[in-house]
């Protein structure tokens, strides 16, 4: 999702803000011989390398295919989120609930599908609606490239979680 794309628009452009932002994980080592504790077990919703989905609020959902990811994780999707980083430009408006998905920094080997919803009555005539994303400690929003308006929601093809 580094790329973008230009899409037409008629009339005022509209986005629709989907809302990642990065969250941090230490590791520490003593100089002793312990061996490390085992891993977290994975919580519900879990997904390992033979694919799955997670169902989020609003009809928000992300569809990972098999072996996009080589262990266990667990994904979360949270409508309303963290406040974004950064105020939305000034030619964009939202037409629906900005969502987190977690976890942040989370990587695919073949692209996941990211879906957000949106609300038909905030889409003014004559615009088309784009998915918008932002990358923590960053200041621009960024144009999700390929991203296509499914009836009420947006979709795209990620290769990651910011």
């Amino acid at each position: 999702m580094q790329s973008s794309s230009v899409l037409t628009r008629h009339g005022p452009p509209l986005a629709m803000a989907a809302l990642t932002l990065l969250l941090a994980a230490c590791g520490g080592g003593g100089g002793d011989d312990t061996p490390p504790p085992p891993p977290a077990a994975c919580t519900s919703p879990c997904i390992g390398s033979a694919g799955g989905s997670v169902a989020g609020p609003n009809g928000a959902s992300l569809a990972v295919p098999a072996n996009a990811v080589a262990s266990n994780v667990t994904f979360a999707i949270v409508a309303g989120g963290a406040a974004p980083p950064s105020a939305l430009p000034a030619q964009f408006v939202t037409a629906g609930t900005v969502h987190e998905f977690t976890p942040h920094g989370q990587s695919f080997t073949s692209p996941a599908t990211v879906t957000v919803p949106l609300d038909p009555a905030r889409v003014p005539a004559g615009t088309t609606p784009v998915l918008l994303r932002i990358n923590p400690g960053q200041s621009a929003w960024q144009t999700v490239s390929g991203a296509t308006r499914n009836g009420n929601a947006m979709t795209a093809q990620v290769s990651s979680l910011s």
